[in-house]
Formats: structure tokens, C-alpha cells, sequence
């Protein structure tokens, strides 16, 4: 049974997960609910990209519109929430491989070969780059 607590005799109920700034904190500490949370935003991003710009803009267009609207949401304060597991970055990159499908319209190369024609880094890579960059700062 969960401790109860009160604030002047009001009680209020303990929650298991927390947001704060945008990131979801667990009791377990453990970022499984976080990562969760960003993947499902971001597959939204990506549809709400893919419903209202047509196939036919240019591939300079949608990349540009990925790194701002989706990737951005993936790496959003990542120094705090980097996974731990690996089968959570492969959620993240499974987000960038349907990505880049949809920026080249291209459904049969493999992932590195899209990755090479668009000039872009595998998202583990991005997320290192990240780090090491915040580090370097200080």
C-alpha cells in the first residue's frame, strides 16, 4: 500500500511518474516511460509531416522539417534521460530509419545507405555527440 501524505490535512495522492520540464521521471527510476512518451510524439510529428506536405517537395524540405519538429522532440534534454538499454535505442532509431524512408521516398535501401545520401548520423551517434558537446562545455 502507497505511503499517504497531507499538506495542512489535505491529502494528495503519489503519482509514479512525474513530468517535469518535459521530462518523465519514474518511481523506479528507470527512463522506460520517458522514452515511450517521446517515441509516441514523435511518430505524431512524423505523420502530421507526412499528412500535410506532399511526397513530391523536396528532399531538402522534409529533412529540414524532421531535424526540427521530430528529432528535436528525440533529443530534448537527452543528458538527462539517455537510455540505458539497448533495446531502447532501438526505438529511437526506428523513429530516424521510417524517417528517413519517408524523406527519399525510398522503401528498399537499406538504412545506412539512406543515412549516407542524406548526410545524417545514426541517432546513438547523435545522442554521444550531445553529450560530449555539453562536456566540452564545462
Amino acid at each position: 500500500m502507497p505511503p499517504h501524505y497531507t499538506i495542512k490535512k489535505c491529502p494528495f495522492r503519489v503519482s509514479s511518474v512525474h513530468k517535469d520540464l518535459g521530462v518523465y521521471l519514474s518511481a523506479d527510476l528507470s527512463w522506460s516511460n520517458h522514452i515511450s512518451h517521446i517515441i509516441s510524439k514523435a511518430y505524431k510529428r512524423l505523420g502530421l509531416i507526412r499528412r500535410y506536405y506532399s511526397i513530391s517537395i523536396s528532399v531538402e524540405i522534409k529533412k529540414t522539417l524532421y531535424i526540427y519538429l521530430v528529432r528535436s522532440q528525440l533529443v530534448y534534454c537527452s543528458l538527462i534521460w539517455r537510455p540505458n538499454f539497448v533495446k531502447d535505442f532501438m526505438l529511437l532509431e526506428r523513429v530516424q530509419q521510417k524517417a528517413t524512408k519517408y524523406i527519399l521516398n525510398n522503401f528498399v535501401s537499406d538504412y545506412g545507405t539512406r543515412l549516407m545520401s542524406l548526410n545524417m548520423l545514426p541517432s546513438v551517434i547523435i545522442l554521444e555527440l550531445n553529450d560530449k558537446s555539453f562536456l566540452s562545455k564545462m
